[in-house]
């Protein structure tokens, strides 16, 4: 009798039957499995179209940057060669007699000149303004000539243009020291209130200007001018900004309730604070005594009321305008008065 062969599944205690149904369970995972997958399709696809349209942007800001940067360096062809003919066209005004005192201040701007480009070269003007003694200030032009072929520039061999502004056109400012801004009625306290901030600035005391300025806050400290032995107040204008006919009483109040002012101040230096160039002291943060108010009745009899010293123009803000009793709450350059705030001037003082 033939010995029966082994089969593989001999050892096998459960192999896959065909008349056994599929579990429920299992169905069940395999619809959640593709049911997932097709939900997360629309997903997929947002996500594909935000990194393509990044990287669509970031390519095209990038050219774009590149376009900008090689327009800048490319948009005034010969800047250097036409300086060099200037500097020459100077030097040879000085001395052959020509204009006196001529000065090269910088260069203005350049642009194409169609009249004498031609199919071999571009011709460019470059201007500069150059300052002389008897016509002020004149705009010199420059032409050059850019070779198309090769790249090439030269400087033209012909004198420079000169373009001179109109005598007595001299441009007015407005009337208006501020725009938007009404001069205000003649109010002795705010000049009080000025004069009083003027000398606590430039006594050199920080602690002084904060009191001026009635600041509650005692941290703050505020830079100061030192070294000022007397000091001259020369309000120009005080201001409140302009309403509309139709404007409320609330918004007409709210803008009578604070001003701006330009002012003129002139210092005095002493002789310890200036030094031996003339020139005048740094700001400073530390004490000092408020220096003397120059008066009209100052005579010239060597006070001094009789001595020049350095006027400088600022605007400052005035709060409490409507009381009778303003505060300058800040300073700033001549033109900036609007847009003060109160004590922007002002920092945290140092801890000891």
């Amino acid at each position: 009798m033939a010995k029966k062969k082994n089969s593989p599944w001999d050892d096998v205690q459960a192999v896959p039957r065909s008349d056994i149904p599929i579990g429920r369970r299992g169905m069940w995972r395999a619809k959640l499995l593709r049911y997932g997958l097709i939900a997360l399709i629309p997903f997929n696809l947002v996500a594909c179209v935000v990194v393509i349209n990044d990287f669509v942007d970031d390519t095209f800001s990038a050219s774009q940057a590149n376009e900008q940067q090689a327009g800048s360096l490319t948009a005034s062809p010969g800047q250097g060669e036409a300086k060099l003919a200037v500097d020459a066209w100077i030097t040879s005004q000085a001395e052959n007699g020509g204009l006196a005192g001529a000065e090269l201040i910088g260069w203005s701007g350049s642009q194409e000149i169609p009249g004498l480009t031609n199919e071999s070269v571009v011709a460019y003007g470059h201007d500069f303004d150059v300052n002389t003694d008897n016509l002020g200030v004149v705009q010199v032009q420059q032409v050059v000539f850019e070779d198309k072929a090769t790249g090439a520039i030269s400087a033209s061999s012909d004198p420079p243009s000169i373009s001179v502004a109109t005598p007595g056109g001299d441009v007015e400012a407005p009337e208006q020291t501020w725009t938007g801004f009404a001069t205000a009625s003649a109010d002795d306290g705010a000049d009080s209130a000025i004069t009083g901030w003027a000398r606590a600035w430039t006594s050199g005391d920080s602690e002084s200007v904060r009191v001026a300025m009635r600041d509650p806050d005692t941290g703050h400290a505020y830079s100061t001018l030192s070294g000022v032995e007397a000091v001259e107040v020369n309000v120009v204008d005080v201001a409140t900004r302009e309403v509309p006919e139709d404007a409320s009483e609330k918004e007409r109040e709210e803008a009578a309730s604070w001003g701006v002012a330009r002012v003129e101040v002139t210092v005095l230096w002493s002789d310890t604070a200036t030094s031996s160039s003339g020139d005048a002291p740094a700001a400073s943060d530390g004490g000092g005594e408020a220096p003397a108010v120059i008066g009209e009745d100052d005579t010239a009899d060597g006070s001094a009321a009789d001595t020049e010293g350095t006027t400088f123009t600022v605007d400052v803000r005035l709060a409490d305008m409507a009381t009778g009793t303003p505060t300058v709450t800040a300073w700033g350059a001549a033109g900036t008065g609007p847009d003060l705030t109160d004590y922007e001037n002002a920092y945290s003082a140092p801890t000891n």
